[in-house]
């Protein structure tokens, strides 16, 4: 079961603590918060998420970005886009060799707010940086060259996410991650390997 939040909706856990033999979170962080509710820790296990290593790869051919931008930091558009978008718009101005893109499908609801939000931040700064917002439907082929064409990953705050897939691929193509030592990604993200 994923579970994207550090504590337990009671009605649903009751069900589940009386109705079933074990709990599969897909992250130590979603066990515990079961566990943490009065689930019995004997009978839940983390069972992690994967990815497909001959398609998230290194090496793979770029996607043709329409921005003239070296260095590209990349963000899915999600529930707390506006702290990265507010950092990034403080951090950066048009004159840096900088370029944050963000991707969503057009239909999705967190697309048009993260898009909207960016015009209205960048119109409290003289010069605001690039912002290049991709909404095509991407096969996986392609989001893995989509990791491959940028050069840093920045997630999301993590508040609540059970896994974090986003970095699972990004750092599966050798991808630099920039994200908060919580929620799921802990269970794979270490000093070592992240920023």
């Amino acid at each position: 079961m994923c579970w994207e939040w550090s504590c337990v909706d009671h009605k649903r856990f009751l069900s589940l603590k009386h109705h079933t033999d074990g709990f599969l979170g897909i992250s130590n962080f979603v066990r515990q918060a079961y566990v943490k509710a009065g689930y019995p820790q004997s009978r839940s296990r983390a069972i992690p998420l994967g990815v497909e290593p001959e398609i998230f790869k290194p090496g793979l051919p770029k996607l043709n970005l329409p921005t003239s931008k070296t260095f590209k930091f990349f963000s899915f558009c999600h529930d707390q886009s506006e702290i990265l978008l507010s950092a990034f718009i403080e951090e950066f101005s048009r004159n840096d060799d900088v370029c944050l893109v963000m991707k969503e499908r057009k239909s999705h609801p967190f697309f048009q707010k993260a898009v909207d939000l960016a015009k209205e931040l960048a119109k409290m700064k003289d010069n605001p940086p690039e912002i290049l917002f991709l909404d095509e439907d991407l096969t996986n082929r392609q989001l893995a060259q989509l990791y491959c064409s940028i050069d840093c990953v920045v997630a999301k705050a993590l508040r609540s996410s059970g896994w974090g897939m986003m970095l699972t691929e990004a750092m599966a193509c050798k991808v630099p991650v920039v994200c908060v030592n919580y929620s799921g990604c802990s269970d794979f993200v270490t000093p070592d390997n992240a920023f």
